[in-house]
Parts: structure tokens; sequence; C-alpha cells
């Protein structure tokens, strides 16, 4: 346009010097004006000519921007199409006919309400009606179904357009929301997978405010636990705190409070709580403190239910205090010759043991007429109740192990055919409404004679139970052999002239002193057991060097009080048997007799052989130790557990998983939509963004797995390792082929364990062994099994790649513990803490031994099936 402006200028300025430069003499008037219309016709002229080859210019110009827009609009991504006022197509682009599924130029003039579905074909009017009223966008959602019948979800983006003189038209973009609906149901489902996780979790998860104490999360959990429902829990402020238990609530309020003023990060509390049945259950909170976005204090955790645990941990104690009760009866039994007060300590022990309500004794009594059974009744027994009820019998011929299926147990007088039958009814009923519950054992002496039986009874049914009936088994046992002492004690008091023959009788070592304590008899089993005759010591001899030189010092000096005090002489001593030469414990136990003035004119002794007993008291020494060890053991872990939990709890909370799914939609959305938009660099952080999601998500992944691989029951059987080994090898050949690698495999590899669980461990460890040669020319993998004398067999994974530093080995095996860079050797570092976790569930060992760049070999035990399959 330029140039054809300036040629036109210099045409003008032509014919001005034309003008000028004419002489004014030559030509006439007439001529002149006939030269100037000429010059004039001409310049004219080369205007028009001018103006056309604008116009031409012009012409073409919108050609081609027709041309431009023409293929936007047909190559746009995005369905586009222009309705006019009654929703006909005026014109379409090429995305929108193959959304449609049909050809541009058959839906010129078509009424778009065809491809409406009928219950959306009301929102399509509506949104006309909308946009011709509006000079906004009208974004609307329907349902359309295409040509082909295909039902599609689509996102109407309408701006009506009104030029004067013309009728409304809508431009309207068409977008098929397919993919965006799927990721919305998507993201719905991991919503509710996660709610389901964390609901699935054994404990209740919660979130709360420290400020205020109120909780804003409990899972449901709470309600099968505690019976309340959730509501409770978050729109009542004073809930959790009015159910803990009144003995624990200021003790748990008070450190929670002191927990978060030292600006703790983490506590545990354990405590009670009443359930909405009214029951006490033992909780184990664990509680984390953080800060949100705004500054304030934020409390999480999980309260685990450890009543199961306490149970156990109180049936433990009192197991100890049973069997140091039992020990205290059978000592205190043993050398106890007063039968009335043997009588009611026996009865009042076997009420304590058996938590009865009502005790007695019924047993034999001997006097000048014969014997006869007398009853001894605790206090508030009904005496005339009990003499009418069964009493147990004894076979003579049983064997003592097996007399405690003579013990009579009923949980129910009312209900069983054994109960009393009076010939008054109303007796009968009033015996069985006052002891419901009735438990007796027979108290045999060592000849297998029937000496009496323990009775007892309580009001309530079903109190008795089999714990108890074996405790008053042992008790029955102890009475009886005391029972033995007393009656041949009393029967020698009775009889002087049978005295010896009764004293030689007895089991244990007895013994006479006169009242300044010399020894004037001895027993038969004095001297079978030390060999020294009585004669010797009645004439002087001295019987203390039979003693343990550590034990005749205390002796001595405990048998010079109780002759100076009176009082009963009683001790524990190692006393040497002369055949074995061994020394055995003895409980020496002395009654002063007194005259008729209370002067002590002789003491009664006995030496009763407590070896066995001492042995026994040993034995429940080291029980309690192992148990001690084994609920130790169980306790760490649950703490194990629960820690595992609590950071399982954490990583897949809101805060994590919601974000992720954002990241991964929103990315996805802006590489569909905006992706021919970005440059090269734009597309490169975007496929950043999505990988670094996608490894998040495989983190979780690696997370769930671990904590997976801890639970869940086991189901052990014959496992062939090696067949094993070869499979999972065999894949990761096939996944990179071009690998050189050897491969050994031992054979015959069999243990027993759960083939699920180590065929994880086993590829676990393949997969590291193949990952870390990968940078070696000639890898080789190994997996073998050694016998080291005297232990169970060990078997490894070796290979020769990359090696690890020995300093970090205790690190290997926690999760997220990596001794390599990602960008070196990919990975998560929870594959190791997974095996030993698996290893560990089996009962078995796994460590580790490195060089750097020269291998690694993994070591770890598993147990052998019932029948050796190795050899």
């Amino acid at each position: 346009m330029p140039i054809i402006h300036k040629a036109l200028r210099r045409k003008e300025r032509v014919v001005a010097r034309r003008e000028v430069s004419r002489p004014a003499s030559v030509a006439s008037n007439s001529d002149q004006s006939r030269e100037r219309l000429i010059s004039e016709l001409e310049l004219e002229l080369t205007r028009l000519k001018l103006r056309e080859q604008e116009l031409h210019e012009a012409q073409e110009q919108i050609e081609k921007n027709s041309d431009y827009y023409s293929g936007l609009f047909n190559s746009a991504p995005v369905g586009y199409m222009v309705l006019d006022s009654l929703g006909a197509i005026r014109e379409i682009n090429q995305a929108g006919a193959a959304l449609l599924q049909m050809s541009r130029k058959d839906m010129i003039r078509e009424s778009f309400t065809r491809f409406v579905c009928k219950e959306s074909l009301s929102n399509f009017l509506k949104h006309l009606r909308q946009c011709k009223g509006s000079h906004k966008q009208v974004i609307t959602q329907l349902w359309i179904h295409t040509h082909g019948d295909r039902r599609v979800p689509v996102e109407l983006v309408t701006t009506s357009v009104a030029k004067p003189g013309k009728a409304v038209a809508f431009h309207t973009a068409i977008i098929d929301i397919t993919d965006r609906q799927q990721a919305e149901e998507a993201l719905r489902q991991s919503q509710s997978n996660y709610e389901h996780l964390v609901n699935s979790v054994e404990g209740i998860v919660w979130e709360g405010d420290a400020s205020t104490g109120e909780f804003t999360f409990v899972s449901e959990q709470a309600e099968r636990i505690l019976g309340y429902p959730i509501q409770r829990w978050l729109y009542e402020p004073d809930f959790w705190a009015s159910r803990i238990h009144p003995d624990d609530r200021e003790r748990v309020l008070n450190h929670r409070l002191q927990a978060i003023e030292k600006k703790l990060n983490y506590f545990v509390q354990e405590f009670r709580m009443v359930s909405a049945h009214r029951r006490t259950i033992w909780l184990r909170n664990s509680v984390n403190v953080t800060l949100d976005t705004k500054g304030h204090i934020k409390l999480q955790g999980v309260m685990v239910n450890i009543t199961e645990l306490k149970e156990a941990e109180e049936a433990l104690r009192e197991e100890t205090r049973a069997l140091e009760t039992l020990n205290r009866i059978g000592t205190s039994l043993t050398a106890e010759l007063d039968i009335n007060k043997l009588v009611e300590v026996v009865t009042e022990a076997g009420r304590e043991v058996t938590g009865a309500k009502f005790g007695a004794f019924s047993y034999k009594h001997a006097n000048g007429n014969g014997e006869h059974f007398m009853l001894h009744t605790t206090a508030g027994a009904p005496r005339e109740m009990i003499a009418r009820l069964p009493m147990p019998h004894h076979d003579p011929h049983l064997p003592p192990a097996e007399t405690e299926k003579e013990i009579i147990r009923i949980d129910d007088l009312q209900h069983d055919p054994r109960s009393p039958r009076s010939k008054s009814r109303r007796a009968t009923q009033r015996t069985a409404s006052a002891i419901r519950s009735y438990l007796a054992v027979p108290v045999i002496s060592r000849s297998g004679e029937v000496l009496g039986g323990l009775l007892f009874g309580h009001p309530s049914p079903g109190i008795f139970t089999e714990r108890a009936q074996h405790l008053l088994a042992g008790i029955a046992a102890e009475a009886g052999i005391a029972l033995d002492n007393a009656r041949l004690y009393h029967a020698v008091k009775q009889s002087e002239a049978h005295f010896r023959q009764l004293a030689d009788a007895m089991p244990q070592i007895v013994w006479m002193a006169d009242g300044a304590g010399h020894v004037t008899y001895f027993n038969k089993r004095w001297e079978e057991f030390t060999g020294m005759p009585e004669p010797l010591r009645v004439n002087g001899e001295d019987w203390t060097p039979f003693l343990h030189p550590e034990d005749r010092s205390r002796c001595t000096e405990k048998w010079q009080e109780a002759i100076r005090s009176e009082q009963t002489f009683q001790v524990e001593c190692r006393l040497k048997e002369h055949r074995s030469g061994n020394y055995r414990w003895h409980l020496f136990r002395a009654n002063p007799i007194r005259d008729d003035h209370g002067h002590v004119v002789r003491w009664f002794g006995t030496s009763t052989d407590i070896e066995d007993q001492k042995q026994a008291e040993e034995k429940v020494r080291v029980l309690n130790t192992a148990l001690e060890h084994r609920v130790s053991e169980r306790t760490a872990q649950l703490q194990a557990s629960n820690r595992e939990l609590e950071a399982f709890s954490y990583s897949v909370s809101h805060d994590l998983r919601a974000p992720l799914r954002s990241i991964n939609a929103f990315s996805e959305l802006v590489r569909e939509d905006y992706g021919d938009k970005l440059d090269e660099q734009g597309r490169q952080y975007l496929g950043i963004v999505r990988d670094a999601s996608e490894q998040m998500s495989r983190l979780i992944d690696d997370l769930l797995h671990l904590s997976r691989v801890t639970r869940g029951d086991m189901r052990r059987q014959r496992i062939d390792l090696s067949a094993m080994a070869r499979t999972l090898l065999a894949n990761l050949r096939q996944m990179d082929p071009k690998r050189n690698v050897e491969v050994v495999i031992a054979p015959n590899l069999i243990v027993d364990g759960d083939e699920r669980l180590l065929r994880i461990a086993l590829e676990n460890l393949l997969n590291n062994a193949w990952k870390f040669t990968g940078k070696q020319p000639h890898g080789r993998i190994e997996v073998g099994v050694t016998h080291p004398e005297g232990k169970p067999a060990t078997y490894f994974v070796r290979d020769n790649g990359a090696g690890f530093d020995m300093a970090f080995a205790n690190r290997l095996f926690s999760a997220f513990q990596r001794l390599h860079s990602s960008s070196d050797f990919p990975g998560h570092g929870v594959g190791l803490a997974t095996v030993q976790r698996i290893i560990t569930r089996h009962g078995g060992h796994i460590w580790a031994e490195s060089i750097i760049d020269q291998g690694a070999t993994f070591f770890f035990t598993l147990p052998s099936p019932p029948e050796s399959a190795n050899k």
C-alpha cells in the first residue's frame, strides 16, 4: 500500500510540472483547458487503478485470514458449533462432528435437540434461555447420544452473539467430560477406600483440638469398642473425659496437659474407660502433637484396646499370688500339729483360693471311743445345710495323681440331680437358695485313707472354676499330710507307750529336747538320714556338724533364741544325707510343752524334708521369670505393632492421600486441555509432577504392603525355596533379557512356612540382588544354605553387586532407611523391612554381611519341615 500511494503522488507532481512549464503564449485558453482535463483524467484513471489494486490485495488478505481461522476452527481439539436462535446447527467443527459421529455436511441446519438425551432435554432448553438473556458464558452439563447411539456426558459452554439487524446466534463449545466424571468417581472411590481403611484399623483413630479438648474426627471402631455413637464424641465437649474411669481421670487429663505444655511431639497414656454396656475397657492412647497451617495445636492418635493384655497381666499376678499362697500354706501346714488350728487354717485357705463365701472341713477325729467325723465351718456358713450336701468319696485303688477326678463341682444345686433332698420341701428349697455353687474335694492320707473332705459353697451359681478346683486339690493334699502329722502327734500325746512306735512311723525326723534345749530323742528317720545312731546323740554327740556350714550359725542362733523366749522354734536349714553325701533342705520346727504352771518342760520338734518343695519354689520362680519375660515380649511386640500402626495411619492420612489425588487429577487435566499450549519445558515440568505423584503413590502402596505382612493368619506348609527362586529369577531375566547374570541355586531347599509371605520375602531379596548387580558387567546371584555346627540351617542370597558399608548395617532393615542414593539405585527403603517382618513372624532371624563394591550376602533362618527333607 505505501508503494501505490508513492506512485500516485509522483503522477500528481508530473502533471503539476507540465502545467507550470507550459508557456502562456503558445496555447490558447481552450488548449489549456483540454490539457488540464486530460491530465485530470489521467490522474483519476491512475487513482482508480490503484484503488482496484488495493481492493484486490484486501480481498486476498481476507481470504487468507478466512482460511487461517477456518483451519483453527476445524482443528480445535474441543467441539465447537454455532447454533441459531432455535437451536439448529449453522456451523460445527471437525471435533464436534467426530464427537457426535456424523459428517459436518449432514449436520448443517440439523436441530441439536436431536442429539440431546430425553432426560437432559429440559436442561438444554433452559441453557438456551439463559444464554439469550445473558452476555456471559453459560455452562451446563447434560447427556447426549451420538449418531451411533453412544451415550456421552458433555459440558456446553455457550456465549450468545447478537448483531444489528440479525437474529441471535449461539457460539457453543461442546466438551466430552467422560474422563472427568471417571476421575471424580475414582476420587470418590479413593476417599471411600481411605475411610474404610481407617475404620478397619484395630483401634480408635482420632483427631482433636488441643485447646478445646474437642474431637474433630473419630473412626467407626469407637462405636464397636465402647458402644457409644460417634456423634457423641464429636458434639459433646466433655464426652471423652467424663467416660474415663474415675480412678484414672485426673491422672490422664493432667498428663495430657503437661505433655502439651512441654511441647512433646509424642506421648502414650494407659487408662480405663467405661463403655456403654457398663464394662471397663483398658485403652493405650498413642498421641502425636502437631501444628496446623494457622499454628493451632492439633492432636492425632490411636486408642488400642489392651483389655486382654491387662487381664493376662492380672491373671499372671493372680497365678503368682496363688502359688505364693500354696507355698505359704504348705510350709505352715507341714509342721502344724494342733488339729484345731490346722483345720481352721486349711478351711480358710481353701475359701480364700476358691472365692467361696462358705467353707467347711469334715475331718476324722479320734477319741477314746474310736474315730468319728467332725465338721468345722467358717463364720456365717449354714452348718445344718452344709451337713446335707453330698460328700466326696475316694477309691483306694486310684493313683494319687488321679484323685482330682473325685472332686465334686456343681454349678447350680437347684438344677443338679446330686443336690440334697430333704423330707421337708421347704428345707430343700432353703438349702438350694442359700448355696447354689458347690465344690468338695476329699482329703486323703499317704496311705490312701479318707481323712475327710473340704466343702465350699456360694449363693450365686457358676462361681467355681477349674483353676479353683486345681488349687483346692493342692491344698487338700497338703492338708492330708498335715492331718496325718497332727493325728500322729495327738496319738503320741494320748499314749506315751506308743510314742516311739508312732514317731518312728512318721516320714519326718522327730526329736525331743528338755526344757534347757538338750536333745533327748530322735526317731529312726534321724539315723536313716544322718547315719548317726540315737544313743550317741543322746550321750552328748553334737548334731550341728550335720548342718550345712553356711546354715550352722543361723540355725543355732534361732534355737537359742527360741529357748530364751520359750516360743515356737522354726527355721529352714540344709541337712546332710549320709548315703549320698548331699545336703537337703529341712524345715526344723519345735513346740514348747508346758506344765500346769506354764513352764517349758520339754520341746517336741520335727525336721521335715522340704527339698522337693524348695525345688518346686525354684520352678515357680523360673516360671514367674518366664511368664514375666513372655509378657515383656508380648508388650514389646504390641508396642512395635502400635508404632507401625501410628506411622502407617499418619502416612495415609487425608493430608497425604487427598492432595496426591488432586495433583494426579489436575495435572492430567492440564495435560489434556492445555498440552498443546505449553512449550517443551512446560510439558517436561508437568511430566515431573506426574512422576513425583506416582512415586508417592507407590510409596503409600509399599507402606500398605508392609502393614499387611505383619497381620493375618499364617498357613504353614512345606515350601520348596529352590523352585520358588528359579521362578522368580526367570521372571527377572525375562524383564531384562540383555543382562549377563550367572544364577546358582542349591537344590532341595525345603522349609516350613507360609508360601505367600515367603514368596514376598524371597522376591524382595532377589530383586535387590538383581538391582544392585546392575552395574556389573558379569553379575552373579547365588541362593544356598549352610549348616553351622549346633545351629539350625542358615539360608542365604548372595550377589557380587554394589554392597554397603557394614557400619550402617543396623539401619538396613528399618523402613525408609536407604544406604544408596535413589538416582543410583531406585527404591523406597521398605523392601528389607518387609523381609524382616516376614522372617520374624516365622520364628527366624535375618542379618547381612557385605563389603563395598564386592557384593552382599543376606542370611536368614527358617523352621525346617517335621521330616527333614534337606537330606
